[in-house]
């Protein structure tokens, strides 16, 4: 994963405009940023005014607009305007290096139910051969079945040992859980983080 795209950055270098790697910018450099243009390092406007798109980074569908003296965000896309603006920070240090870093730590949520669902579930897997070959023995040896009958009254019994139902109904459990926080406007992007959520005792919203 990388937010940043653009390429090449126009710098204002002994007043002129040159177009340069986007990794070769430095601290204090003056950018200029055109309708299309990514912003390839933090900065802070310095003339001019544009309208930004940062839905990529913040989400937000809607256009910001910057005025001089605000900070443009790397990685967000100019939408309107033209702006000359001055780099505060580049490379690792820049706000769209950040969240790519910390997407690339990003660790998944791992659920307590599931996966004590999942260790139920493979220790009856481990139990269910030997029971149906005890099983098998006492039909055929003892009351004397056909193999029909047999495999019948065996397969019976050894589905009734699985817990099929157990993580269907969960899971079901919680997609209901999901739609209804969809009702209430509230995005969830984890289906486990339902789980999680059920041992909050206070939630704050802002």
């Amino acid at each position: 994963m990388n937010i940043l795209i653009a390429q090449d950055t126009k710098v204002i270098r002994e007043g002129n405009i040159e177009n340069i790697p986007s990794e070769a910018l430095v601290l204090g450099d003056v950018v200029l940023y055109r309708v299309g243009d990514q912003v390839s390092a933090d900065a802070v406007v310095i003339e001019g005014t544009a309208e930004m798109n940062e839905s990529n980074l913040t989400g937000e569908s809607v256009p910001v607009m910057k005025n001089s003296g605000e900070v443009l965000l790397s990685g967000s896309f100019v939408t309107s305007g033209t702006v000359y603006a001055r780099t505060t920070h580049v490379g690792l240090d820049s706000f769209a290096q950040k969240i790519t870093n910390e997407a690339r730590n990003y660790t998944p949520i791992e659920s307590e139910l599931m996966e004590t669902f999942l260790r139920i579930t493979r220790w009856c897997t481990r139990i269910v051969l030997p029971i149906g070959i005890i099983l098998v023995i006492q039909a055929m040896v003892f009351r004397h079945q056909d193999l029909r009958m047999t495999v019948l009254s065996t397969s019976t019994v050894l589905l009734g040992l699985l817990p099929k139902g157990l993580i269907l109904l969960t899971s079901l459990s919680f997609g209901v859980s999901v739609f209804r926080l969809a009702q209430k406007r509230t995005l969830v992007q984890e289906i486990y983080s339902i789980e999680v959520l059920s041992k909050v005792d206070v939630s704050w919203y802002r």
